[in-house]
């Protein structure tokens, strides 16, 4: 909420999880009137084409956005599993980053729009990509082999060799 209460222009627009309650979000809306949650009938094609930036935690929603070359800033410090920071999607840690990260955005919309778009077709084009490793790990698996980060006699303990 530091980088909000330091952008007096930005007016703040929460779309909340459908399966969330969001309780956190709807305990800031009786201190800053630059909050609004958006109604929960409104979809998430909506808010991408009329929202100029989203700020998003790691969820699917974020290649959602992208296909409407919405900017997005990726939030947090998860694990970057789609790639977003090969396709120059900005990123933020920090309150400090988010500011950094809106202004360059602010700056230069379109080439920020465009890196969203490739995003989105990167991830059209190449779908059948996570799939394909969770194939060759459970095809690993069945051939024994450990995988990394995986105990492979944890990993077999329920495996039937009949």
């Amino acid at each position: 909420m530091e980088w909000l209460a330091e952008n007096e222009s930005i007016h703040l627009s929460v779309k909340l999880h459908p399966r969330g309650a969001g309780n956190w979000w709807r305990s800031h809306l009786v201190d800053n009137e630059r909050i609004s949650i958006v109604p929960e009938h409104t979809s998430l094609d909506d808010c991408a084409a009329r929202f100029d930036i989203v700020l998003s935690d790691y969820t699917n929603a974020i290649v959602d956005v992208a296909r409407y070359a919405t900017p997005f800033v990726l939030l947090g410090s998860n694990k970057d599993y789609f790639s977003v920071e090969r396709f120059g999607i900005p990123r933020a840690r920090s309150a400090i980053q988010l500011r950094d990260e809106v202004d360059a955005i602010l700056a230069d919309p379109s080439a920020y729009a465009a890196r969203s778009l490739s995003f989105f077709e990167f991830h059209v084009e190449n779908r059948r990509f996570p799939l394909g490793s969770i194939v060759d790990s459970v095809v690993s698996l069945a051939n024994k082999k450990a995988l990394p980060g995986i105990r492979l006699k944890s990993a077999l303990d329920d495996f039937d060799d009949a």
